[in-house]
């Protein structure tokens, strides 16, 4: 479906975004057709981060400071936000249902490696994860690309 609405924009889409795109495509088909056992799953969600990565990249550095870009930044910080709340209403779920403080500690850690935030967690709080702090690195910090706040304020600004 990617492939549809960009080949649908092309003329929009600089040719560095484009190649992106296409060699994506490509690329997943050699992979299913190689099946995920031979690819490995660790190997796949690799290999999905590097695209992903690669295309941001030419994205942002070489598409015009248009309404397209704007549209794409604005999706961006949409997804964002609901993929991190989505994760945080399931690991609150998750800790109110065990209590365990070990799991919860590692249910956390969890979380915060699942939106890139670790270390952003140590720089910031130097002391052991707790739901407070987790919590409020996620919802309210501007300093953290993951947190709603920026999030939200970047759409409405």
């Amino acid at each position: 479906m990617a492939w549809n609405n960009a080949h649908a924009v092309r003329g929009s889409l600089s040719a560095e975004v484009w190649e992106c795109i296409n060699t994506t495509r490509i690329q997943l088909r050699t992979l299913r057709q190689k099946g995920g056992e031979e690819v490995g799953i660790d190997a796949f969600f690799d290999w999905v981060k590097d695209r992903a990565h690669l295309f941001r990249g030419a994205m942002f550095g070489t598409l015009l400071r248009n309404d397209a870009l704007c549209f794409i930044r604005i999706g961006t910080l949409i997804e964002r936000a609901f993929a991190t709340t989505q994760l945080l209403l399931l690991k609150d779920q998750q800790l109110n249902n065990d209590t365990d403080p070990v799991r919860e500690y590692y249910r956390l850690d969890t979380l915060l490696r699942a939106v890139s935030a670790r270390e952003a967690y140590n720089i910031i709080y130097r002391q052991p994860v707790t739901r407070d702090t987790v919590a409020e690195l996620l919802i309210l910090r501007n300093d953290v690309p993951r947190s709603l706040r920026p999030c939200i304020e970047d759409v409405v600004g």
